[in-house]
């Protein structure tokens, strides 16, 4: 049911092909919040799942650090465009055979929550689940070690 309504998105014209102006350039924090079973729209909480930053540019976005520097592979899913209130973003894989596949990402109006549906295995995910993140203020740095109060 999620499925089906996911790649009527995705395969549905959208509008736009840039990411809004004022997007282009923040790094912005999100937090996991639960995963979704596309077919059963079961919720749980995967284990291993990450917080992550994402970092917007003009044509797409990537997981990055809190400064904004990509921080594992060169994943980039591109800006799609708007459509339903959701602003719509694609991964494409290519393997050596020349077949494709793609993860989603689906961000709400005001990029306040992000759903990214994978047709892959990833983070112990069954391959249809759809991981549900949250903005959220970032936690505190690390300051590292301050030491005992006192010696001994």
């Amino acid at each position: 049911m999620i499925a089906a309504a996911l790649a009527v998105l995705a395969l549905s014209p959208v509008f736009a092909q840039t990411v809004p102006a004022d997007l282009a350039g923040k790094t912005f924090y999100y937090k996991y919040q639960f995963s979704v079973d596309q077919e059963t729209e079961a919720r749980r909480i995967a284990s291993g799942v990450p917080n992550i930053y994402i970092t917007f540019t003009r044509n797409g976005c990537y997981v990055s650090d809190s400064n904004g520097m990509q921080s594992s592979g060169r994943d980039v899913f591109t800006y799609l465009g708007e459509q339903n209130d959701m602003h719509i973003f694609r991964f494409r894989t290519t393997f050596n055979d020349g077949t494709t596949n793609d993860s989603y990402e689906y961000f709400s109006k005001d990029y306040r929550r992000l759903n990214r549906a994978y047709n892959i295995l990833s983070w112990g995910n069954s391959p249809y689940d759809i991981l549900v993140w949250e903005q959220s203020a970032p936690p505190a740095p690390q300051t590292g070690s301050t030491g005992p109060d006192r010696m001994w």
